[in-house]
């Protein structure tokens, strides 16, 4: 090794996590030589997160690829490391681009690369994509990469204002990626001057919901592998609507903390005392509980019956009042015993006693990840317990339980949607039971409107509003307008939402098929990817109303088109009050069907995937609860 190069103790962790929505983690990641030392600073050490992108395989498959090619390439060539770098992500471009084409199972595919060698003094990027690098220097933070997205592009060449960019449709499409152009641009950024102190986070886009400023006070005031399972947890919490992997480094982190070693008798009293006080802290937050529970329960207490123990009743008998006090007591976090009774409540079912004791360990330190994790199993335990008693169409006990959650975590979109899903049951009267008439009375029929106390009416007519969402939309594989959404050969299943939650619906499209085999169609009752009524179409077949429920599809109708699918133009409707679902074909009714209980939730369209379909004059119409 060269002389003038120089060393620096390096110290990182990482963690990728599938997240809350999707069913595949098709990110990929890595730190290089994994075991070569003798290359640890001929070519530094390479750092890498792709993000892939497409239906099945493909997406985990080309984040694999690029991970694998630029560590090869790039450790063989015989360049210096910035042409190095370059040359091995237009390579891995270039593998991942002839695959998407080959027709194998993957089908169309590609991946952000993101990358980072750190050799001697010196860093060196090499960036595709959206997923990022930040530096942290003392107390700031930057983004050292800029995201390759349309409307970024669009930002940075003047085309769109800040203003504009904010409502802007479908801010997450990629305007660069890996395996989608035979040519790939790729941004280098040479000399990086590496310091004693930094730290440097490589993530993907799943951590887009993370601020800066958090990340700088996560990835400051921990390790690397305490800060990385922080943020992917942090990031869960916030939706998980994406996977999200993060890899944090940090340069000498030791140098900047160094502890004079003259002294080493003091510092062991220190730590001893530091330890004392940590037992006396523990001893008081136990005593402080105690009384708080005693003054609360001392009449109950007292008039248990006489083989009910103390222990008892305060496991079983703790109302929703106790979870809102907040002890604010000094806490040793290398401790466990907390922990261990926190847990052992929780196996107890005796949610309230464990939620205090996290949250006093959070009241401590914001961002302790023991605590995070075991209050996201308390929010899990309701909805689970709620989730029950709604599938036993017990409404009123469900939303207790949710609520309940709600109450830990009052920003979950899901709970959130299944509070509004058991407020709209309980308001609305039970389903009939009388058989199903034929269609052509079924027509004709008009179901009482939910005894709802307020509601307005809300009308979409355009694709360009904001609150369309996308949530496992294809990047680069559409292009929208007011009036036109287009498709073109996708790679898997795509979501276009109206993120409203309506009732007593009409949805109706025009779709014009490019292709054989198309699949497109009409999703309404739309709680998550995972929870939805589909009314779709097949070129050339037949109509099929569905519901998907978790990982089960089950099909409640398959219809014949009016005019046998001849045309690759259809005109789709479905109408839907309270229970009652009529489906239409070219402005005729085809048939209707009676779910169990009353449909609710977003609406939208959908596109299968090697579907290549036009979607015109959009227009939902329903009623939204105020």
């Amino acid at each position: 090794m060269p002389a003038s190069i120089k060393k620096f103790n390096i110290v990182f962790a990482a963690k990728s996590d599938m997240g809350l929505v999707r069913t595949e983690n098709q990110d990929s990641f890595g730190k290089f030589p994994e075991d070569k030392p003798e290359l640890e600073f001929a070519k530094g050490r390479l750092f890498i997160v792709a993000d892939g992108m497409g239906g099945h395989k493909g997406g985990k498959q080309a984040s694999s690829i690029a991970v694998k090619t630029v560590d090869t390439e790039y450790f063989n060539s015989a360049f210096e490391e910035s042409v190095a770098l370059k040359e091995a992500i237009e390579k891995a471009n270039s593998i991942i681009y002839n695959k998407s084409g080959d027709k194998s199972e993957y089908g169309r595919m590609g991946t952000t690369c993101t990358t980072l060698v750190l050799r001697g003094d010196k860093g060196i990027i090499g960036h595709v994509g959206d997923s990022r690098v930040y530096k942290i220097e003392g107390r700031t933070i930057e983004q050292l990469t800029n995201d390759h997205t349309k409307v970024q592009e669009m930002l940075r060449e003047g085309i769109l204002t800040p203003e504009e960019a904010i409502n802007y449709p479908s801010k997450s499409v990629l305007a660069r990626a890996l395996g989608v152009d035979e040519q790939i641009r790729v941004d280098i950024i040479p000399d990086i001057k590496l310091k004693r102190g930094q730290s440097y986070i490589l993530c993907s886009d799943g951590m887009a919901k993370v601020g800066k400023a958090e990340i700088l006070d996560i990835v400051t005031n921990n390790t690397p592998q305490d800060a990385c399972n922080i943020l992917v947890d942090l990031a869960n919490e916030r939706g998980g609507k994406d996977n999200v992997t993060v890899i944090v480094i940090k340069i000498d982190p030791e140098a900047v903390m160094k502890v004079s070693v003259s002294k080493p008798v003091k510092r062991r009293i220190k730590r001893l005392r530091q330890q004392s006080l940590g037992w006396m802290a523990v001893i008081f937050l136990f005593l402080v509980i105690m009384v708080l529970l005693f003054l609360q329960y001392q009449d109950s207490i007292f008039s248990s019956s006489p083989g009910e123990t103390v222990r008892q009743v305060t496991a079983e008998r703790i109302p929703e009042a106790v979870s809102k006090t907040k002890p604010t007591v000094d806490l040793d976090y290398s401790d466990k015993k907390l922990l261990d009774d926190a847990e052992r409540l929780v196996n107890e079912k005796s949610y309230e006693m464990a939620y205090l004791i996290y949250k006093s360990m959070l009241d401590n330190k914001s961002m302790r990840q023991d605590a995070l994790a075991g209050i996201n199993k308390i929010v899990s335990a309701y909805i689970a317990a709620g989730d029950k008693l709604k599938d036993n169409r017990n409404f009123e006990e469900a939303l207790n339980y949710y609520k309940k959650a709600e109450a830990i975590q009052p920003d979950n979109e899901k709970i959130k949607n299944l509070i509004k899903l058991c407020n709209l049951q309980i308001n609305q009267p039970e389903p009939e039971t009388k058989p199903v008439p034929e269609p052509q009375t079924l027509a004709e029929t008009n179901p009482p409107p939910p005894k709802t106390k307020t509601s307005s009416v809300l009308t979409v007519s355009n694709f360009d509003s904001p609150d369309w969402i996308y949530p496992k939309i294809n990047k680069n594989e559409y292009s929208i307008s007011s009036n036109e959404v287009s498709f073109k050969n996708t790679s898997g299943e795509n979501f276009i939402i109206y993120d409203q939650d309506l009732f007593d619906v009409t949805v109706s499209v025009n779709t014009q098929i490019d292709n054989a085999g198309s699949v497109t169609g009409i999703v309404i009752g739309y709680v998550s990817p995972l929870d939805y009524y589909l009314f779709k179409y097949r070129s050339g077949g037949d109509y099929t109303l569905q519901r998907v429920k978790g990982n089960d599809i089950e099909k409640l109708l398959v219809l014949r088109p009016r005019d046998s699918g001849k045309s690759n133009t259809r005109k789709m409707r479905i109408i839907y009050s309270n229970n009652l679902i009529s489906l239409y074909d070219q402005d005729g009714l085809i048939n209707s069907y009676r779910s169990v209980w009353g449909i609710f939730g977003k609406a939208g369209i959908y596109v299968d995937k090697n579907s290549s379909v036009k979607f015109r004059d959009i227009q939902i119409s329903g009623k939204t609860q105020l």
